[in-house]
Order: C-alpha cells, then sequence, then structure tokens
C-alpha cells in the first residue's frame, strides 16, 4: 500500500511539472472565449417591457458593483469576532513516516514512524482585545454603510435611466409630428434615435447585469418623485452622509487612543504544548509522558518613551484630528450651499412649468381666427413642448442628487 502511494504521488507531481503556463494559458484563453461566444446578439433578442420594480430587483440580485459591495461587508463582518475567535487553541496533528525508497532493509535503516499531536494557547496582549474588536465592529458597519450608498447610487442611475428613456419617448413622437422634406434627413435621424436608444440598452444592462432581452423601461411605472417631501429634508445632509462623516471622526479618535494605548504596559500570556500527545518507537511522551514538556509564557513590560516616539505619534494624530473637524465642517458648509442652489434652480424650473402652462392653455383658450394663426399656435405649441422636455432633462440631475442623497422612498 505504502509502495502504491509513493507511486501515485510521484506521477502527479511529473503531470503537474509536464503542463506548461502556455497550455493553462490557452484553456483559460478557450474558456474565455466560450463566453464570449455565448452572449446574445443585440439584432435577434426580443424586445420585452421592464417595469420599474421588476429592474429595481434585477439590479439588486445581479448588479456586480451591489454584490461586490456585499460581499466586502460580509467578509468584514466574518472578522468582526477575530479577536476572540484567536482565543481558541490551535490543535496540530502530526504523522511522521520515514523509510528508504530503495534496498529497503539495507544499511541498517528501518521503518520509522511517529505520531504526535500538540496544542498552543495564545493570549494577546490583554490592553489591546477592546479597540481590536471595537475597530473590527466599526469596520463592518462602515461596510454596511457602504452597501447603502451604492444601492442609493445604482437607484439614481436606474431613474434616471427610466426617466431618459421616457423624455427620449416624447421627443421622438414631437420629431415625428414635423414633417421632412428630405427622405435621406429623416431615415438619418432615425438611425441617430437607434444608435442613441441602444447606448442607453447597454447602460441598462450593465445596471441590472441582464443582456437576455432589449428591454424597454415603462416609464410609467416609475415612483414619483415629490419636491415637497424633499424640501424638508435637504435642510441637513442624508442619514448616510451623516453617519460616514461621523466615522470618520470616530475612526480619527481611534487613532488616538491607538498611540496613547502605547503608554500602558502589555502583558502577554502563552500557554505551548509542544508534545500534547507522541508516541515514536512504542515511547509516550508529552501528557501521555507526564506533561513535563508543558510550559506556560507570561510577559509584563512597559517601554518608556526615551525617545519621544509615542509623544510625537499622539501630537500629530491630534493635530490630524483637528483638521479633520475642520474639512468635515468644510463640507458640511458646501453641502449647504450647492443644496441652497438646488433648491432655487427647482423653483425657478417649476415657476417657469407653471407659467408655460398657463400661457400654452391661454392661447388654446382663445384660438385661432385664420389659417395661419392655426399653424402659428400650433409651431408655439410643439416649441414649448421641445423646451419643456429639454427642462425636464436639466431637472432630471437635480431630482437624481436628491435621490441620491435621501433615497427615492422619500420623495414618494
Amino acid at each position: 500500500m505504502i509502495s502504491f502511494i509513493r507511486v501515485l504521488v510521484v506521477l502527479c507531481v511529473l503531470i503537474e511539472a509536464g503542463c506548461s503556463p502556455e497550455q493553462r494559458l490557452e484553456r483559460a484563453r478557450t474558456e474565455l472565449m466560450e463566453q464570449y461566444a455565448s452572449i446574445p446578439n443585440y439584432d435577434f433578442l426580443l424586445e420585452r417591457r421592464l417595469s420599474w420594480n421588476d429592474a429595481l430587483a434585477m439590479l439588486e440580485k445581479n448588479n456586480l458593483e451591489y454584490n461586490q459591495a456585499l460581499k466586502e461587508w460580509r467578509d468584514a463582518k466574518s472578522k468582526e469576532n477575530k479577536v476572540y475567535r484567536d482565543l481558541i487553541p490551535l490543535v496540530n496533528l502530526g504523522y511522521y513516516y520515514n523509510t528508504a525508497l530503495l534496498n529497503q532493509g539495507g544499511m541498517g535503516y528501518g521503518d520509522e514512524k511517529n505520531y504526535n499531536m500538540n496544542i498552543i494557547f495564545n493570549i494577546p496582549a490583554l490592553t489591546q482585545i477592546p479597540i481590536d474588536h471595537y475597530t473590527s465592529s466599526l469596520i463592518a458597519f462602515k461596510a454596511l454603510k457602504n452597501c447603502e450608498l451604492k444601492k442609493r447610487e445604482l437607484v439614481a442611475k436606474l431613474y434616471q435611466i427610466f426617466r431618459e428613456y421616457d423624455l427620449d419617448a416624447r421627443e421622438n413622437a414631437l420629431a415625428g409630428d414635423v414633417y421632412v422634406y428630405d427622405e435621406i434627413l429623416r431615415k438619418e435621424q432615425q438611425r441617430q434615435h437607434e444608435l442613441e436608444m441602444r447606448k442607453k440598452w447597454g447602460q441598462l444592462c450593465m445596471l441590472i447585469n441582464d443582456y437576455s432581452a432589449r428591454w424597454h423601461p415603462v416609464g410609467a411605472t416609475v415612483p414619483a418623485v415629490s419636491w415637497n417631501q424633499y424640501r424638508k429634508l435637504v435642510t441637513a445632509p442624508g442619514d448616510l452622509t451623516q453617519i460616514m462623516m461621523a466615522m470618520e471622526l470616530e475612526a480619527s479618535r481611534l487613532k488616538k487612543i491607538g498611540v496613547q494605548l502605547r503608554y500602558w504596559p502589555t502583558v502577554q500570556v502563552d500557554f505551548y504544548s509542544p508534545r500534547l500527545f507522541s508516541m515514536s518507537g512504542g515511547n509516550d511522551t508529552g501528557f501521555m509522558g507526564g506533561g513535563n514538556d508543558v510550559r506556560i509564557n507570561m510577559n509584563f513590560y512597559l517601554q518608556l518613551d526615551t525617545r519621544l516616539d509615542v509623544w510625537r505619534d499622539l501630537k500629530e494624530a491630534k493635530a490630524s484630528h483637528e483638521l479633520l473637524v475642520r474639512l468635515l465642517r468644510q463640507k458640511m458648509f458646501e453641502f449647504k450651499e450647492k443644496t441652497a442652489l438646488l433648491v432655487k434652480s427647482w423653483d425657478m424650473y417649476r415657476e417657469w412649468k407653471s407659467a408655460m402652462e398657463e400661457y400654452d392653455a391661454f392661447r388654446r383658450k382663445h384660438g385661432a381666427l385664420d389659417p395661419e394663426s392655426v399653424k402659428s399656435l400650433y409651431d408655439a405649441s410643439l416649441e414649448l413642448k421641445k423646451e419643456t422636455i429639454a427642462r425636464e432633462r436639466e431637472n432630471l440631475e437635480r431630482e437624481c442628487a436628491l435621490i441620491q442623497e435621501y433615497g427615492i422612498g422619500q420623495g414618494r
């Protein structure tokens, strides 16, 4: 049996050595090209309508950026209690076999088999355990909030695409109302529109990570963004923005505490048994042999700051903290000013839209008395619709900014 295992190991080594990097890279390249060939062709995709709720569910499930953020949060969460798991003793099991490959039994060499098991207890610096656990918990909490921020960012992008699809459809319908004398120009306009739609389709597919159909977002399913609701919220930064700024302050505070702990004494405890159980040649050692080789080490020491390195690091940490407070204050000022401009620009947009709607209704109410006036009224109405769409595109950026800061649910 032992001889068979030796032969098997030698064969595995030879097979592994015989495979060159070029062969492995060629296999990987072939697999990638097979995946590329399986990607569906846009020209043969079926057209499907896509509602807002379905798109949102696909985004949460498939989007790679969001899934990466979730993975980072899960990884941070799994490491949150690592400082306590490090207190769990390590157990090592060993089996050692020694024999001659050729001329077995010759030259006075015999087979030798050793079994052993050891256990290691390690208690790290006791003064560092609480701060390490708190730091890992803070990292996990930050990763969770990063997930929420990423989701808001992606939802704002999805909202923008849905609204742009709706605006493009309205704009294209208006273009169809204008008679184009040049057939070549008309076809060129249509091709440009199709190219623009395909570009937006690609952006949508990137968000939901699904290229299986020609998706047509249904604009009517998008939640309404109410300015009156957001008006109450813009008096302060969004909840996630406040939390992220608070975490910057807390991380800076932890840095100062970490430096201050270097003034404290350090306690290190090790419990080590190199042979909890060992059997060699019929002889038992370790605990089985009386436990004479079990040891415990305890270190208690205090390093004096004779070079003033800790003092300098603490001074730099305090200066960095003070600078961070000033930077965050500046960010809040910038946010407040930016929000004030957004509020004014939105109010101006609403006033303009209301005035234009009243003007259009007034002209339609009074009508026209001759064909020339009818044409003039129609042209003016068409231009007003075009300008309305253009203004809505500009306002769309404000809507997306509010969604990203406060969430789309707040505007309902």
